[in-house]
């Protein structure tokens, strides 16, 4: 099985570094710094709660303004295998002041599953994941006359993959590790239309374990999105990440 996903692995990065290589004299560039928090903390055997949340400060980090709140609730069906679903908000302010009070809100609804094995020294995190979006847009008429506001809905699929290698060796406290990942989107139906990559993120980072369920992370991601096949939106983004896997019942 392992070499099977490294087979798969290797066609998906062949497959989406033409994406990466595209240039267009419409390219756009941007600088932003995400805070990253990431939690599934187990309240029996297989059920966890999951609680991630990203303040995201883009447009050189002076501007823009977006908070990502995702709660949800995993299963473990087994040591490998992953299953987790929840809602998401998403809250944006363009003129950079408080994210709490959003002038655009998008709500998701999501599911997920995720597998992980071990080649060899590397552990490879595969992560399927679906959304249905709802977000505020504009309507207008057949002339392109605005009419107001109107809620707008879309399906997302999203696939990532991450390796991670230890720099040291398992059993030692405070171990550090490297890491690497790439998630493709691709949006359909409702506004989006017909199925279309429309983003991808890879990204590489630098992790240490700080404790028995903490796991503090820097990295860099380069997030690429754009329209018809064209990602030439380029956003470079520092990420400062934490994630925990506390559990919340007694052991």
């Amino acid at each position: 099985m392992p070499g099977h996903f490294a087979c798969a692995a290797a066609g998906l990065f062949a497959a989406i570094a033409p994406l990466g290589a595209q240039a267009t004299p419409a390219e756009t560039t941007r600088h932003s710094i995400w805070l990253v928090y990431g939690g599934d903390h187990a309240v029996s055997q297989r059920v966890g709660v999951i609680f991630d949340t990203q303040l995201r400060l883009t447009q050189d980090a002076e501007h823009q303004q977006q908070l990502l709140v995702r709660p949800g609730v995993s299963y473990a069906v087994n040591s490998h295998v992953k299953l987790s679903a929840g809602y998401a908000l998403m809250a944006s302010r363009e003129d950079g002041s408080d994210p709490l009070s959003p002038r655009r809100p998008e709500h998701r609804a999501w599911f997920s599953a995720q597998l992980a094995h071990d080649l060899g020294p590397v552990s490879f995190v595969h992560r399927y994941r679906g959304e249905h979006r709802w977000l505020s847009g504009v309507q207008v008429d057949d002339t392109g006359a605005r009419l107001g506001e109107a809620w707008v809905s879309a399906e997302r699929m999203r696939y990532s993959l991450r390796a991670s290698i230890p720099l040291a060796s398992r059993g030692r406290a405070r171990a550090m590790y490297l890491s690497a990942s790439d998630e493709v989107f691709a949006s359909f139906g409702g506004y989006a239309g017909n199925v279309a990559v429309d983003q991808n993120r890879a990204a590489i980072a630098l992790g240490v374990r700080a404790g028995r369920s903490l796991r503090l992370e820097v990295g860099y991601m380069l997030q690429s999105s754009g329209a018809d096949g064209r990602l030439d939106d380029q956003n470079h983004t520092l990420q400062l990440a934490a994630f925990s896997t506390t559990p919340l019942r007694r052991r």
